[in-house]
């Protein structure tokens, strides 16, 4: 998805004429677009059913958004995953830094989605959600899962600074891209099969190489490790949607996936039929 970024200054104002070398500077350093593709080409590669730069309805704001990819893939035995994928273009100098705890019990846990045929009169299927706790979840107790999000990088007077803005922006748009996934997951067995099939939905945020750090700490707030340059780390949500095909049930994003170009590679890889990730949530819903 296109987005407006602020392009390097070249000694210029803000009313000059746009040149080619502004715009392959833009490219070349700021623009999402190239990460987007990479994502949504390795998707279709692995075998997942992926579409690029769609459009939504946001259920809070209630209007149009953009998707930079969304994902699913069918991992046998009635079980399919859904990934909201999106790319943000950071630089390694200005990268993103995770500050991780170990996780709590009560922060341990995983919604999945299930759609169930019935033979009730009127009623063609239901959806709800069933949760997994603690080691039935991908996130078990006592793993770092990152708290703070920031980026850091000097200013024009030289000195260190830190923001989210930018980074905000895109996992937020990955948690509401996660509502359309959830309705979906909900629609999967509408035909009135008895058979309950079952989904997890995964929210994802990818970076370039060698701009992700995370700094681990005690739960009293000692630096226990870091920063060290990571592929992939967790970020807790706990943001809930309503499904749309069982307004008494809704589904709650516990957490958000934070990935390098490369730690998508193997990300995708564990949820892939037969992966490790896939074959855990598939042991503990059946």
């Amino acid at each position: 998805m296109m987005t407006n970024k602020p392009v390097k200054n070249f000694g210029r104002q803000p009313t000059d004429s746009i040149t080619k070398e502004h715009l392959e500077e833009f490219i070349a350093t700021q623009d999402d677009f190239a990460l987007e593709l990479y994502a949504y080409s390795l998707a279709r590669d692995l075998g997942f059913s992926a579409m690029h730069a769609g459009s939504y309805i946001d259920p809070v704001t209630g209007k149009a958004r953009q998707f930079d990819v969304q994902a699913n893939i069918d991992c046998g035995d009635d079980f399919h995953v859904y990934l909201a994928i999106e790319c943000k273009a950071l630089r390694p100098s200005y990268p993103l830094l995770v500050s991780q705890i170990p996780r709590i019990g009560a922060e341990s846990y995983q919604d999945t989605v299930y759609s169930q045929g019935t033979m009730r009169a009127g009623i063609r299927h239901v959806a709800g959600a069933k949760r997994l706790d603690r080691a039935e979840s991908l996130y078990p107790p006592n793993k770092y899962v990152g708290k703070a999000l920031s980026q850091v990088g000097f200013n024009g007077e030289g000195k260190l600074v830190a923001k989210d803005s930018e980074v905000f922006d895109k996992w937020g748009q990955a948690i509401a891209s996660c509502s359309v996934l959830v309705n979906s997951a909900s629609l999967l067995n509408n035909n009135m099969q008895t058979k309950a099939k079952k989904s997890a939905v995964l929210p994802i945020l990818v970076v370039p190489d060698g701009t992700l750090w995370v700094a681990n700490y005690a739960e009293r707030g000692a630096l226990q490790e870091g920063p060290i340059q990571t592929n992939e780390a967790e970020y807790f949500i706990g943001q809930g949607h309503s499904i749309k095909e069982n307004y008494n049930a809704s589904f709650t994003v516990s957490h958000l996936h934070i990935v390098t170009k490369s730690g998508l590679n193997a990300f995708l890889r564990r949820l892939i039929k037969g992966g490790e990730s896939a074959e855990h949530l598939k042991n503990m819903l059946y």
